[in-house]
C-alpha cells in the first residue's frame, strides 16, 4: 500500500513540476524534524534576520512551529502536505547539517535543486569512520559537503567518503560563529538567560555550571556518568551541594534514556534501580540537576556553552566547539574499553585529550575540585592539546560563517 502511494505521489509531483515554476526559494531542516538545533538551526535564523531570501524551515514539532511563528518566521511540515509540496517544488536549494535532506515524493532528486550539508562536527571518533556504501552514496547526493578545516576536508572528505574536489567547500560553521565574539559570550555568560530558566528556583549568582554533552553509542548503555563503577546519588548530590554547582545534561537524542531511567533524579527519597542494577535507598537534591533535551526545550547546546563553566564530554565534537571558548573541559569515560571495540580512535587519544579525564566518580570530584581552586591553570595544562584540536578539526580563520555562506548561497540562486 505504502508503494503504491508513493507512486501515485512521484506521478502527481511530476505533473505538478510542469505546472509550479521554480523561484529563489530556500529549504532548510535539522537531522531530525523534530529537533531544532545546530549549523541548520543558526543558518536559518541568521538568513531570516539579515538577508532579503525567501527561507523556510521544516519541522514536525509543534513546540518549534509556535516558537517560529512567534518570530514570524517561515516554515513547513508534514501535516500540511500541499503546502509543503507547494513550496518544495519551487524550492532552488536545499540544507541540512547531517548526511540526508527533506524530501517528498523525491522532489530534490534532479539536478535542477543544489543539494548541501553543513555537516554537524569532525573529531577524534570520525577520524577512522567505517562507512558503508549506503552512507557513502548519501552523502554523494549532496552538491555541496562542508568541511571546517583542512585536515577533515583531506582525511574525511577525500580519503573517507572520496568526494570530488567540486563538492567541498569550507566556510566553518554558522553555530559557532557567536564563540568567536568574546565580548558577547562573556555578557551571555554574566547575564545566564538560560540558567535561569532551567534553574528558576535557584541563585545562581556564584554557581559553577557544568554542561554534560554524552554521545550517541551504537550499542546499549545508559548515560554513562551515571555507571560510573562508584557513582551513587549521595555522593553527587553531596558535591553539587557543596560546590555549588548545577548540572545540565544534554542526551544525544539517539541514545536518549528511556523515561525511567531518569525519574530517578524526580524524587529526593524513593528507592530506585539504576543502570548499574544497584537499588538507591537515598535522597537527591535534583533541584541542580536538569536534562535539555533540544525537541521539548529548543535549547541549543552551543548557546548553552557560553552560560556554562565547564563542558563534561567524552567522545562527543561538543569538545571541539568548545574549544573556541578556552574554558574547562573533563572528559568522562567510565566504558572506554567497549567504546574502542566500536569506535576507532587514534592510540594517543588520551593524551590529546583537552583536558583531564576519570572513569570513576572519585576521580571526577578531585578534578572539578582542581578546577574551581585554579581555573586559570587547568586550562593553562592542556593549552596545547586545546591548540591541536583546533588545527586538525577546526580552522579558526573560519568566522562569520553565517555571512559566508550566505554569499556562497546567493551566488548559487544568480546561477540557477
Amino acid at each position: 500500500m505504502k508503494s503504491f502511494i508513493k507512486n501515485i505521489g512521484k506521478y502527481l509531483v511530476a505533473i505538478l513540476k510542469i505546472l509550479i515554476r521554480k523561484k529563489d526559494k530556500i529549504l532548510i531542516s535539522c537531522h531530525d524534524y523534530q529537533d531544532y538545533s545546530g549549523n541548520s538551526r543558526f543558518l536559518y535564523e541568521y538568513l531570516s534576520k539579515y538577508s532579503d531570501m525567501d527561507i523556510y524551515w521544516f519541522t514536525n514539532n509543534s513546540k518549534v512551529k509556535r516558537y517560529l511563528k512567534s518570530k514570524s518566521f517561515k516554515y513547513i511540515s508534514h501535516k500540511n502536505i500541499f503546502k509543503a509540496i507547494k513550496i518544495m517544488l519551487e524550492t532552488k536549494i536545499v540544507i541540512n547539517s547531517g548526511d540526508a535532506y527533506v524530501d517528498i515524493f523525491s522532489i530534490f532528486e534532479e539536478s535542477s535543486v543544489y543539494k548541501i550539508s553543513l555537516t554537524h562536527g569532525f573529531g577524534p571518533k570520525t577520524d577512522f569512520l567505517r562507512l558503508d556504501q549506503n552512507s557513502i552514496k548519501r552523502i554523494h547526493k549532496f552538491d555541496y559537503i562542508n568541511f571546517p578545516s583542512k585536515y577533515s576536508i583531506e582525511n574525511n572528505a577525500t580519503k573517507l567518503y572520496r568526494l570530488s574536489r567540486s563538492k567541498i567547500i569550507s566556510y566553518g560553521y554558522p553555530k559557532n560563529d557567536s564563540l568567536f565574539k568574546k565580548n558577547e559570550s562573556e555578557m551571555l555568560h554574566k547575564d545566564r538567560f538560560i540558567i535561569k530558566n532551567l534553574f528558576p528556583d535557584m541563585d545562581i549568582t556564584n554557581s559553577t555550571v557544568i554542561l554534560y554533552t554524552p554521545t550517541w553509542r551504537n550499542y546499549k548503555s545508559d548515560i554513562p556518568f551515571f555507571c560510573m563503577p562508584d557513582y551513587s546519588h549521595k555522593m553527587f548530590s553531596d558535591l553539587l551541594d557543596d560546590k555549588d554547582i548545577l548540572f545540565i545534561c544534554s542526551p544525544h537524542p539517539i541514545n536518549r534514556p528511556n523515561k525511567p531511567f531518569f525519574d530517578q533524579f524526580k524524587t529526593k527519597s524513593n528507592e530506585k534501580t539504576i543502570s548499574n542494577n544497584k537499588t538507591m535507598h537515598e535522597s537527591f537534591n535534583h533541584n541542580r540537576f536538569v536534562t535539555s533535551y533540544n525537541d521539548q526545550t529548543l535549547i541549543d547546546v552551543n548557546n548553552l556553552m557560553h552560560e556554562a563553566d565547564i563542558l563534561l564530554n567524552d567522545y562527543s565534537t561538543t569538545s571541539i566547539d568548545y574549544c573556541i571558548t578556552g574554558k574547562p573541559q573533563v572528559f568522562c569515560l567510565p566504558d572506554h574499553e567497549i567504546y574502542k571495540k566500536h569506535v576507532v580512535l587514534n592510540k594517543n587519544y588520551i593524551e590529546m585529550l583537552p583536558g583531564n579525564w576519570c572513569e570513576d566518580f572519585e576521580t571526577f570530584q578531585k578534578i572539578i575540585d582542581e578546577i574551581i581552586m585554579n581555573k586559570d591553570k587547568y586550562i593553562q595544562k592542556y593549552d596545547n592539546n586545546i591548540k591541536r584540536y583546533l588545527s586538525m578539526y577546526y580552522d579558526v580563520k573560519n568566522q562569520n560563517s553565517s555571512e559566508k555562506i550566505k554569499l556562497f548561497l546567493l551566488g548559487l540562486l544568480k546561477n540557477k
